[in-house]
């Protein structure tokens, strides 16, 4: 069966959320793509957790999430840009400003599903 990639949502902040200020994942199940449409984008991608990990609550989308990332590499996402995440990868993001991006999921592909850290 192919992997179909589904759009999640377009998503828009309006408030400037650090990547300090928001939760790192790791998905389970899917892969995450996401482009930016307008502004900037911080990313934390790899590394391990740093702090307490809890299980997401949409079972579509198996996820585990922690307060930050120890470890990981930072990438600057502008307009035009756009980055994959691998399922079994903690990431994180924020912004320093407006921002406009969609986000894609492509389910894993059959018994390529992560195991938890």
């Amino acid at each position: 069966m192919p992997r179909v990639p589904r759009i999640l949502h377009e998503q828009r902040i309006d408030s400037p959320a650090a990547v300090t200020g928001r939760s790192a994942e790791f998905h389970l199940a899917n892969d995450d793509f996401f482009h930016v449409l307008e502004g900037e984008v911080e990313f934390v991608i790899g590394g391990k957790a740093n702090g307490q990990v809890r299980e997401g609550s949409n079972p579509a989308d198996p996820t585990l999430i922690s307060s930050a990332i120890a470890g990981g590499e930072t990438h600057l996402l502008k307009e035009g840009d756009a980055i994959h995440i691998p399922a079994g990868v903690w990431h994180q993001w924020g912004t320093t400003g407006p921002v406009r991006m969609m986000v894609f999921k492509i389910p894993a592909a059959e018994g390529k599903v992560a195991h938890q850290p």
